[in-house]
């Protein structure tokens, strides 16, 4: 019995007549040089498979499971990966450049040297996760959880903190870094609006001052790594409310 891989639009990209599994035919397409580009692996199961190498850009990955996979230098670039599971996964060096991980589990992965660049990481599970070395640039961060994640020499982000128990981070936009901290995702201007405020109702009186002061301090940090910065940044944090 034949095990085929489909395209998103319906068409065969490969037909094993050996494979037993999914998986066994994915690996057996790589092997053999086939692209996988375009590919629907909804819901699929890739733990521990090795795709090192292997062209899956653009393909369709929603809710799969890649725990303990190996696909370093892979190329994932405009693929869909929301819900999926990448916990102790390696994708060092692979190309993730505007793939979308929406809700994404990255626990414990690895992913030092990738380019995530114009990715989609909104609500992903970053926790203990490697990225050292990893591109950044134009990401989207809104609501993910960064805890205990090593961003090391990544390009496109920079750190600061803990700031009154929180970590700040910058992610590098053209027009001008995105703020994160905890689960907010801001523009320079709404997070000086916002903790110019104080912040969340309940926030003790120095936390807003606390805040904008960390702001400042990844500004600063933005500005000597060269990155375009927006109108009014030089503003002192305290002068932003």
């Amino acid at each position: 019995m034949s095990i085929e891989i489909k395209r998103i639009d319906g068409t065969v990209a490969y037909e094993s007549q050996s494979a037993t599994s999914l998986k066994e035919a994915a690996e057996e397409a790589v092997r053999q040089g086939v692209s996988l580009a375009l590919a629907n692996f909804s819901g699929a199961d890739f733990s521990r498979a090795n795709f090192s190498g292997a062209n899956f850009s653009g393909a369709d990955f929603p809710g799969a499971n890649f725990s303990l996979a190996d696909f370093s230098g892979a190329n994932f670039s405009g693929a869909n990966f929301s819900g999926a599971d990448f916990s102790r996964a390696n994708f060092s060096g692979a190309d993730f450049s505007r793939a979308n991980f929406y809700g994404a589990d990255f626990s414990l992965a690895n992913f030092s040297g990738a380019d995530f660049s114009l990715a989609n990481f909104s609500g992903a599970d970053f926790y203990k996760a490697n990225f050292s070395g990893a591109d950044f640039s134009r990401a989207n961060f809104y609501g993910a959880n960064f805890y205990g994640a090593n961003f090391y020499g990544a390009e496109g982000i920079l750190h600061v903190g803990p700031v009154d128990g929180w970590d700040m981070y910058a992610v590098r936009w053209d027009d001008g870094p995105r703020i994160k901290a905890g689960c907010r995702w801001f523009t320079v201007t709404e997070a000086r609006e916002w903790w110019g405020k104080g912040g969340a109702p309940g926030n003790k009186p120095e936390h807003g001052p606390l805040m904008l002061a960390g702001l400042d301090a990844l500004l600063a940090l933005a500005k000597d790594h060269g990155w375009e910065m927006p109108c009014g940044w030089e503003m002192a944090a305290g002068e932003g409310s």
